[in-house]
């Protein structure tokens, strides 16, 4: 194979490549994942966390969790926590109350999104969860990855 025409497959396996992932993340996008903090309650020593869960996609998944971490006002971890959701239908919006032990609400200006601890629909893992998952949230607090 000549080097000019090994040159024009490389060029068109990197361009078609490029197109999949730019398919793929336009996909994502539109059909979205979308998680953020909704309100915090204080409970006597517990700080509990709404977090909501939209899944405006066509998969379902089995398993939907993620490691969040809490920032005070001085930007030092306050608390770590888990959000676990299950069985989230496709097109479906969920709440899931979490709680974070020692921790005073008010305190809290910012929520982490660390990592996904898992990601599967069915019994197979879903990859790029975190990559396809936008984050908000209402009020003052800021959900970031």
């Amino acid at each position: 194979m000549s080097k000019k025409l090994y040159r024009v497959l490389i060029s068109l396996l990197i361009a078609a490549t490029g197109m999949q992932v730019a398919q793929a993340e336009e996909s994502a996008n539109q059909g979205g994942l979308y998680m953020e903090i909704n309100k915090l309650e204080q409970r006597e020593d517990l700080c509990v966390a709404y977090v909501r869960f939209s899944n405006q996609s066509e998969t379902e998944f089995s398993e939907f969790k993620s490691e969040l971490f809490a920032f005070d006002k001085g930007d030092i971890i306050t608390a770590h926590f888990l959000a676990d959701f299950q069985q989230v239908m496709a097109n479906k919006t969920v709440v899931k109350l979490v709680p974070m032990k020692d921790t005073v609400c008010e305190n809290v200006s910012s929520v982490l999104l660390n990592r996904m601890t898992a990601c599967k629909s069915g019994e197979e893992e879903v990859t790029d969860c975190l990559r396809m998952l936008k984050t908000g949230a209402k009020g003052t607090i800021k959900l970031f990855k």
